[in-house]
């Protein structure tokens, strides 16, 4: 398991993306970069978890977000009732793989070795540009790793499952 402070983000400019989603309009790109640093000295094999969460106060009101998930805030014409979501599909990169279609945890497809840095899990989020109700909306990016040591490639999944779960020693 990686000793803390030994994966980072690295969001090369902090405040581009939180500055863009101050006014969230249809049809505006948000910048994001959601990567992986391995800044400890062994190779690790790393995930992403991806927590959606909706702003659900009353206008005027001070934001107040509840969990939430991509296909409640993935817009959609068919959907029933006034909110029918938020953001356009999001094009996750392929050096990534999705655990499932809930599109929440996300597998680098290689060892990460000591100093290196995964690609964007993605690049930007579109608002969707017939959505009839736009709200503030989060979407909290959380890095896990594990040793490559004495793990296969093929294990890896399992074992970083465990880790977001916190059972590790189960």
């Amino acid at each position: 398991v990686s000793e803390a402070g030994v994966v980072t983000n690295t969001l090369k400019d902090a405040t581009y993306g939180y500055n863009q989603a101050q006014y969230i309009l249809p049809g505006r790109m948000i910048s994001k970069d959601p990567q992986v640093k391995n800044n400890g000295k062994n190779a690790v094999y790393v995930a992403i978890k991806l927590d959606y969460k909706k702003n659900t106060a009353a206008a005027g009101a001070d934001a107040v977000y509840a969990a939430s998930s991509y296909a409640d805030l993935l817009y959609s014409a068919a959907k029933d009732g006034a909110d029918k979501g938020v953001f356009e599909a999001i094009t996750f990169d392929s050096n990534w793989t999705a655990k499932d279609e809930t599109n929440t945890v996300f597998y680098y497809n290689t060892a990460l070795d000591t100093g290196a840095e995964t690609s964007e899990l993605f690049a930007q989020i579109q608002i969707a540009s017939k959505a009839a109700k736009v709200y503030g909306f989060q979407i909290d990016v959380t890095a896990y790793a594990i040793q490559v040591e004495g793990i296969a490639l093929a294990d890896a999944p399992a074992m970083l499952d465990k880790t977001i779960a916190g059972t590790v020693n189960d």
